[in-house]
């Protein structure tokens, strides 16, 4: 896709002082919490829609609370500068399983961000620091993602920060951080340095108007998205 114009706005001192904090917490911790008033209202209405993230509704719902906020644009420009929206999925609940998207630690680098949207009444536990160390790893292949085990964590001094989100929630991680959904579920959006995002699987929409004009508007200068489109007969398109 081409990008529009629309561009992230230089931050004002109040921002450039969150943006500050929240580079420093990501740099030490691997993570930070968001704000994010209005969250509760749109997870009721996306769950009420079977989280049918492929619509109109969905698409604008990811806008809104994502790819709009402004300090998580902020953020991705000042550590990934030019980015992708690679991946957009919800993952349900997984105790005892300790995940990470990006392997590798210090050698891997902060080349990709993920954001957590997270559910009414969720638990998350986050391992600070993991970010920062190469520990062994095996393919969970249920969820095709990296599981490290508890003990290999806590051998390397990376504590364990519960958090639990009564009205939903908001996450800024480091894609190497170790995370388990210990109740509820996140919905995770994953952004990659747009030097390595070529080789994500596309993620198909189908081919309507009204979805090609909603991504288009999604997109900025700084950050594209990893659609493609497919086409429906028409009796088929659900706008």
């Amino acid at each position: 896709f081409q990008a529009n114009v629309k561009m992230a706005p230089e931050p004002s001192e109040v921002a450039a002082r969150e943006l500050e904090m929240a580079n420093k917490k990501l740099l030490e911790d691997g993570f930070f919490r968001l704000e994010d008033p209005s969250l509760g209202e749109s997870l009721t209405e996306i769950e009420r829609l079977r989280f049918r993230f492929h619509s109109e509704y969905g698409l604008e719902f990811g806008r809104k609370h994502v790819l709009d906020d402004r300090l998580i644009r902020y953020v991705n420009k000042t550590i990934l500068g030019k980015c992708v929206l690679v991946h957009w999925l919800r993952y349900e609940e997984y105790p005892g399983h300790i995940l990470h998207f990006r392997q590798g630690g210090p050698k891997a680098g902060r080349r990709c961000l993920l954001v957590h949207l997270i559910g009414k009444g969720s638990q998350i536990r986050y391992r600070r620091q993991s970010h920062l160390h190469d520990l062994p790893a095996v393919e969970n292949k249920k969820r095709s993602l990296h599981e490290t085990s508890s003990a290999a964590y806590d051998e390397a001094g990376c504590e364990a920060e519960i958090m639990t989100f009564p009205d939903g929630g908001k996450v800024v991680l480091d894609a190497r951080v170790g995370y388990e959904i210990r109740q509820g579920y996140a919905i995770v959006f994953e952004f990659a340095e747009h030097g390595i995002a070529y080789g994500w699987k596309k993620m198909m929409l189908p081919g309507t108007k009204e979805l090609r004009d909603k991504v288009q508007q999604m997109q900025s200068k700084d950050i594209s998205v990893n659609f493609a489109f497919k086409e429906v007969a028409a009796q088929q398109i659900d706008s």
